[in-house]
């Protein structure tokens, strides 16, 4: 697959904003490659321990000169995926691998739907685990003619991610490239086939299924990254004019299945209306809006509108009672850049001729 037919199948623009949300909350490099090792995107968000530390010196730039993700060229894509010191995924076939430089790499099929892997997406670097010790970065500094304290200010700068906290991330980035790749799969077909049903105005059976795992890989993403014991995934019904719960952590099954919210009830409700984000903590609570908390004990409560063509089709709920919790801005907007990110992906979706199953 070659630039062309990738960007025939996957909107350039749309593909370029959300290739950018997904770099900025993970905090690392990221590229797409086909199976050739040959870029299909320009790289989002340069690292500086790569590119101004390490390549400060030429025999350091030397042994990166095969890193893919910082200077893609033919290879052997089984080449990339046997690099020593890896770690394999097998329920989803993400690689985690290292660099000769204790940088972590994770290397994301995009499968079409028969499992066919047409592309890979590389993410870099990032430290899984934890930073090595002082007296192995000061070897490699003094291997590789690097100042010991650049050195270490640069790794100081690189973020560091359990297996646990890295694996919805890149979970969810995997099930929105599947989907895109999957819908514009759809659409050269039909294009090509007249007889085939017209996708925008019949249902498909694969959109659906992709939209349901990428809504499932968002809401353990944002739950886990603010360790909230409670939360919903609710989507909005416009026949009936209300929010009902697809997806539940923390919330007794039954209440999860008879629960409905009207349109502008509720915290729910009206960030559905208002299409807001909103977020009540002990030290911010707006009259306005505590009269809409029906459980005034929780320590901090975040309501996330989502949407698609600006339209709201449902609402991320997250809440603790917890006082020392991870409700903090930085990861809320962590979060919001997350679901822009699958906002972005349903541009030009139309929900309302989908059953989302």
């Amino acid at each position: 697959m070659n630039q062309n037919e990738f960007f025939e199948l996957i909107d350039s623009n749309k593909w370029k904003t959300i290739q950018e949300y997904f770099a900025q909350v993970i905090g690392a490099s990221v590229r797409v490659i086909d199976i050739s090792g040959m870029p299909l995107t320009v790289l989002s968000q340069p690292s500086n321990y790569c590119f101004e530390t390490i390549f400060s010196s030429s025999k350091a730039f030397s042994v990166c000169n095969g890193c893919l993700i910082l200077s893609p060229q033919p290879c052997s894509c089984d080449k990339l995926l046997t690099e020593k010191e890896h770690f394999i995924d097998h329920l989803d076939n993400i690689h985690y691998d290292v660099c000769p430089y204790y940088m972590n790499r994770v290397i994301i099929p995009i499968k079409s739907l028969n499992n066919v892997i047409k592309a890979y997406i590389l993410i870099g670097p990032i430290i899984l685990g934890k930073r090595r010790t002082y007296p192995e970065y000061f070897n490699l500094s003094q291997n590789l003619g690097l100042e010991i304290n650049a050195l270490i200010e640069a790794v100081e700068h690189v973020k560091v991610y359990s297996f646990a906290s890295i694996k919805p991330i890149v979970q969810l980035f995997q099930e929105i490239a599947n989907f895109m790749f999957q819908n514009g799969m759809d659409k050269v077909t039909q294009t090509s086939n007249p007889n085939r049903l017209n996708f925008d105005t019949q249902k498909t059976p694969e959109v659906p299924f992709y939209i349901s795992k990428m809504l499932q890989a968002l809401f353990e993403t944002a739950g886990q990254g603010i360790d909230a014991e409670r939360g919903s995934l609710m989507l909005f019904d416009s026949k009936f004019e209300n929010l009902k719960i697809k997806l539940s952590k923390g919330i007794p099954e039954q209440i999860a299945q008879e629960a409905i919210v009207k349109k502008g009830e509720g915290l729910a409700g009206w960030a559905a209306v208002e299409g807001k984000v909103i977020f009540i903590d002990q030290n911010f609570k707006q009259s306005r809006l505590l009269s809409r908390l029906h459980q005034p004990q929780l320590s901090a409560a975040l309501t996330v509108p989502l949407k698609s063509n600006n339209k709201v089709f449902g609402v991320l709920n997250l809440s603790t009672q917890v006082k020392k919790h991870k409700f903090n801005q930085e990861n809320i907007n962590s979060i919001m850049q997350l679901t822009k990110m699958v906002d972005s992906a349903l541009v030009n979706i139309d929900l309302d001729t989908l059953a989302i199953q």
